[in-house]
């Protein structure tokens, strides 16, 4: 894998899909921020080498969840349910299916 400038960081997607007046659970948070990060080698995405994949070779999925006041089962509960409805984190998951349509020649 490529270090330092050549190595594609991806990060800084956020989500602040949980809220003290939204999030349904009776849980009181201050905010929910999702970030999501990976890493590539260029070489393949470039074309610079056949024996690297395209694409990334690791996504990390990062939830920071402040709940001063929630309770350990609380937490538990609003961990399952942001992984759960995560559209990133779902998405990743279980990728859609992808259709390409190209003009005929």
């Amino acid at each position: 894998m490529l270090r330092g400038s050549a190595a594609r960081r991806v990060g800084g997607l956020r989500a602040n899909h949980v809220s003290a007046r939204r999030n349904g659970y009776g849980i009181p948070t201050e905010h929910v921020k999702v970030s999501v990060s990976g890493d590539m080698d260029l070489r393949g995405t470039l074309g610079l080498s056949k024996e690297v994949p395209v694409g990334f070779q690791e996504i990390r999925v990062q939830f920071d969840i402040d709940a001063p006041q929630a309770t350990a089962e609380q937490m538990k509960a609003l961990r399952e349910k942001t992984e759960q409805y995560c559209v990133v984190m779902r998405t990743l998951l279980h990728p859609p299916k992808i259709n390409t349509e190209w003009p005929s020649s």
